[in-house]
C-alpha cells in the first residue's frame, strides 16, 4: 500500500484490505473513505462492511462514498465535504487505483476556493 500524503488532513491509496489496517492505524488515520461502489468488482474487492468493522474495531471511521470512476458529480463532492468537514483527521481515502480518492479532494479544494474569495 503506497500512501499519497496531500496534506495533513488527507491522503489517497488505491485499494486496501485487512492487512493494511494496522498499517493505516499506525500511521494515525482517524478516518477512511471509500469511493468504490460495492458493485465495481466483485471478485477482487474486499468487502467494504468488513472492513468497515475491522476499522471500528481499531478506532477508525470508515465512510462509504460510492463514486463511478470518472464521473466525480456535484453531489459526490458535496457529500465528501460534508463527510470530510465533519470527520477526524487525518483522512485516508482510497478506490481501486487512486486516482478518484486523489481527484474527489482536488475537486473538493476548488470547490472550497471558488466559493471563499
Amino acid at each position: 500500500m503506497q500512501i499519497n500524503k496531500i496534506n495533513d488532513n488527507y491522503s489517497s491509496t488505491s485499494q486496501i484490505n485487512e492487512e493494511d489496517l494496522s498499517q493505516i492505524h499506525e500511521s494515525g488515520f482517524k478516518t477512511i473513505m471509500c469511493f468504490r461502489p460495492t458493485s465495481e468488482d466483485k471478485e477482487t474487492q474486499p468487502d467494504q462492511s468488513w472492513l468497515k468493522i475491522e476499522a471500528h474495531k481499531r478506532g477508525i471511521k470508515f465512510i462509504s462514498i460510492p463514486i463511478i470512476p470518472g464521473n466525480i458529480t456535484e453531489e459526490n463532492i458535496q457529500t465528501f465535504a460534508q463527510n470530510f468537514n465533519d470527520s477526524d483527521y487525518p483522512v485516508l481515502g482510497y478506490c481501486r487505483s487512486g486516482g478518484r480518492a486523489k481527484s474527489i479532494y482536488q475537486a473538493y479544494e476548488k470547490h472550497n476556493n471558488s466559493h471563499h474569495k
